[in-house]
């Protein structure tokens, strides 16, 4: 067995390589077999599937696919082949060299064979049932079952009829001219009958005409005319006969439609040898399709390429000897076409081959594709088990001592030296090769995890650049739900563009209805990052003056502010029970917010009457001691406008931490007692801000 490989498959030719000797031993057969890989690799696809000392001539499958048919030379024999036994059957003998054959039956009970001493013989089950003598030299057979009628192709322009129903000749279809005239000068060589019982005849002439007759008139309907002599014919049964391909001895094959007169597809074969057979096939994948490969052979070449691109060759495969017949395996019972390809040439045994691109194995002979591994594997080479080395590569491996030994084999600027000995050298003179290896593997497995973070980094920045402005976070939602989805519009449809762009449709996230609706979103609000934090000073330098575009947290922070203002005792409001919620704080401070107080002490800055001003605003228990309005401090200012500079450094320093955003992310991202926290650092602030 040898494997192919070609342009687009591989070919499996499964008849070539050595075989064993049948006078061998058992035990000569083993130790020839652990030897030699062509004899361990050889594969017996039928017992006796050869002819010994002689050669095969013409092959032809059963109608049901199951039996197979074989003629050959030295003596003239016949031998048939039950392919689900894998053997042969039986094998008769001939009187003459078979130019012929024809199945009668599906099942090849029936046969007839056209031998080349101008005898019709008919077989049977039990041997030879009958001959006959053609009037002429017969060149090819074909049978019409619906009318149970043997036509043969004749020498001297003429078609025999042979009825078998009746057991006679009936009259013989001639060759004749424009004037009806009898061609008794023009041999015919091939005749062809169209498929699925139509009554079209087509024969193929030395003029290089091919005829066609209609079998129920017996009379000549058309003709294609071409130049050199017919040596093939093969319609196409996938197409109902309507497509037609003619083979002549000018190594050309032509592809023709029945509905016109020339030919839609010309191959031609570079040996320039008479065509010596044509089939189409039939594979199961393209049921029902124009993809119908061709299948053309010389007596050198088998060429299989498609009619529709005639340039287009799929793979050429060359014999072994020379070829005279080649002949498709069928599959489902003759229905289709597989993949495996038969030949019958000038050698004892029959040549195979399978291809697995054109069709599935049979299934007598499925084994073919579960060792398909195994044959693709490629030969071996002489130079698989050597290595090339150049001489400083010698040096490194500290063998330059081995130059002019057996071991090493000068070739161009080095030397080829045995792979195991090359693995040997290699390990004594770097033997920690293996631990630099290993390090380098493990950093570039480190290398590809900080790109892979480092990438994920990157996408996930740039679909974060791409959400909406308004309501991005529920965009973000949905885009991680569904990756496909559009930045602009995540939701997909145009009638809810403007959740996403129109700020009268923002979501609030911190409303009690929200909230209550889902539960889930304050704990995944605890996760946000404090990222925010410092873009919240930076962007909200002044207080709102409206308390009314305020949310609920910010108005809460602003009346723990109030109560430190209008009196209540920080220590006291810090050493409330941790299980008090924090809107219970709020509730237990005063209502006043503290944007009134700053504008009455805005206005009470104007004032002369500076004393008022002092015991409204400075009066807060966080001062050491009270202010006494006869104290000055030297400069002829009393000592309450002094403490005025700290009220606008609270001022100032409350309008940061009195934020909306900054309020409402500490109010949402902050346990319990995180916000416990928040507050003393509030109002440690202001003490420390007013001493």
């Amino acid at each position: 067995m040898a494997i192919r490989l070609g342009t687009e498959t591989a070919v499996y030719a499964l008849s070539e390589g050595r075989q064993m000797p049948e006078f061998l031993s058992e035990r000569q057969r083993r130790n020839l077999q652990k030897s030699d890989e062509e004899v361990r690799r050889r594969i017996t696809l039928l017992q006796d599937f050869e002819f010994e000392n002689g050669t095969s001539q013409r092959l032809k499958f059963s109608g049901d696919g199951q039996f197979l048919v074989v003629t050959g030379m030295y003596p003239p024999r016949c031998k048939v082949f039950e392919l689900s036994q894998l053997g042969m059957k039986y094998e008769r003998r001939l009187g003459s060299e078979c130019v012929d054959l024809c199945p009668l039956t599906c099942d090849l009970g029936k046969m007839a064979f056209l031998l080349s001493d101008r005898t019709l013989e008919l077989h049977a089950p039990y041997g030879t049932h009958y001959k006959v003598r053609v009037p002429t030299h017969g060149r090819s057979l074909a049978y019409d079952a619906g009318r149970c009628m043997l036509w043969t192709a004749a020498a001297h322009g003429e078609i025999h009829g042979l009825d078998l129903d009746a057991g006679s000749f009936v009259s013989s279809l001639l060759i004749t001219d424009t004037e009806n005239a009898h061609l008794k000068n023009i041999g015919l060589t091939r005749v062809q009958l169209a498929p699925l019982g139509l009554p079209l005849l087509a024969v193929g002439a030395e003029d290089g005409q091919t005829r066609f007759f209609d079998i129920r008139t017996k009379n000549a309907v058309a003709k294609l005319n071409g130049d050199a002599e017919i040596t093939a014919l093969a319609f196409d049964p996938q197409l109902r006969g309507l497509r037609l391909a003619i083979g002549d001895a000018d190594a050309a094959v032509k592809i023709y439609d029945m509905r016109k007169r020339e030919p839609i597809s010309i191959k031609h074969h570079q040996y320039e040898l008479p065509i010596a057979d044509i089939h189409f096939t039939n594979p199961p994948m393209s049921q029902g399709t124009q993809s119908s490969m061709v299948i053309s052979a010389d007596p050198r070449v088998i060429k299989i390429w498609d009619p529709n691109k005639q340039d287009k060759v799929l793979v050429n495969v060359e014999t072994a000897a020379p070829l005279t017949r080649a002949v498709i395996a069928p599959l489902n019972n003759n229905e289709y076409t597989s993949g495996l390809l038969l030949a019958a040439g000038d050698q004892s045994r029959i040549m195979a081959y399978y291809i697995p691109k054109l069709g599935p194995a049979p299934r007598w002979c499925s084994f073919l594709e579960s060792i398909t591994e195994e044959l693709e594997e490629a030969e071996p080479t002489a130079f698989d088990d050597f290595r090339f080395v150049s001489k400083s590569e010698l040096a490194e491996l500290k063998a330059e001592h081995l130059i002019g030994t057996n071991h090493t084999k000068p070739y161009m600027h080095g030397f080829f030296i045995d792979a195991k000995l090359y693995r040997s050298l290699k390990a004594i003179a770097q033997p920690f090769n293996y631990d630099e290896w290993r390090k380098e593997q493990q950093q570039k497995k480190l290398k590809a995890k900080r790109e892979a973070s480092f990438n994920g980094i990157l996408e996930s920045s740039k679909n974060t650049n791409k959400l909406p402005k308004v309501n991005a976070a529920f965009a973000q939602r949905i885009l991680e739900e569904n990756s496909t989805a559009e930045h602009t519009n995540p939701l997909g449809d145009n009638r809810f563009s403007k959740l996403f762009t129109d700020k009268h449709y923002q979501i609030d996230e911190q409303s009690p209805e929200y909230l209550a609706r889902h539960p889930s979103a304050a704990k995944s609000q605890q996760q946000l990052s404090s990222q925010f934090l410092n873009a919240s000073f930076q962007q909200h330098q002044s207080p709102p003056d409206d308390d009314e575009n305020l949310s609920q947290p910010s108005k809460s922070i602003k009346r723990i502010v109030t109560a430190t203002h209008t009196g209540l005792d920080a220590e006291a409001a810090l050493g409330l029970d941790a299980r008090h919620s924090f809107d219970h704080i709020i509730q237990s401070t005063a209502d006043e917010p503290i944007g009134k107080r700053l504008k009455s002490s805005r206005s009470l800055s104007n004032d002369t009457n500076a004393d008022a001003f002092s015991s409204r605003i400075l009066g807060s228990p966080f001062l050491d001691e009270p202010i006494d309005d006869d104290d000055d401090d030297g400069g002829g200012h009393k000592a309450g406008w002094k403490k005025t500079n700290n009220c606008k450094s609270i001022k100032k320093f409350m309008s940061i931490l009195s934020s909306t955003q900054l309020q409402n992310h500490i109010h949402s991202s902050c346990s319990l007692m995180g916000r416990w926290w928040w507050c003393w650092w509030y109002l440690m602030m202001i003490k420390i801000c007013n001493r």
